[in-house]
């Protein structure tokens, strides 16, 4: 391997590599995962984000399974209230300037713009006020039922 001049994409994509190679013994040998992050750089520096979770922890997307799992259930208990159920996650569709949205989460963590929705057509994601999407999903349902 050549010395290394400066940091461009293509240096770190090899280091990145090469890092993952030399912690591999080590995890092995110790039962852990590593997982390395993001990057940042400039010319002449750069730091990257490094994991470490007991070999049996669950992975990223497995934790955000279960937080998806979690919210939904607070989403279903919490907004009965409001007219929405569970069923109204992934198909509930209602209009925000001149575009439609499907509710596709429910972040609890966010008490002004809970409601999570994807753009019908493309994959642009808003954040939503509860009380909003709800009377405009209430609103769609009250012309349907009337038509």
């Amino acid at each position: 391997m050549e010395k290394v001049e400066k940091f461009t994409k293509p240096v770190l994509k090899m280091l990145r590599r090469e890092i993952d190679e030399a912690l591999k013994p080590l995890a092995e040998r110790l039962g852990l995962r590593i997982e390395q992050g993001n990057i940042q750089f400039g010319e002449t520096s750069f730091k990257m984000k490094i994991e470490v979770k007991l070999a049996g922890a669950p992975s990223k997307t497995e934790e955000r399974a279960v937080q998806w799992d979690r919210d939904f259930r607070e989403f279903a208990k919490l907004n009965m209230l409001e007219g929405l159920t569970e069923a109204d996650l992934g198909t509930a569709e209602f209009e925000f300037k001149g575009s439609a949205y499907i509710i596709t989460g429910y972040d609890p963590g966010r008490p002004k713009y809970s409601i999570i929705a994807q753009r019908v057509g493309d994959s642009h994601v808003g954040l939503f006020p509860l009380a909003d999407v709800a009377r405009k999903i209430a609103k769609k349902r009250e012309a349907e039922n009337a038509a």
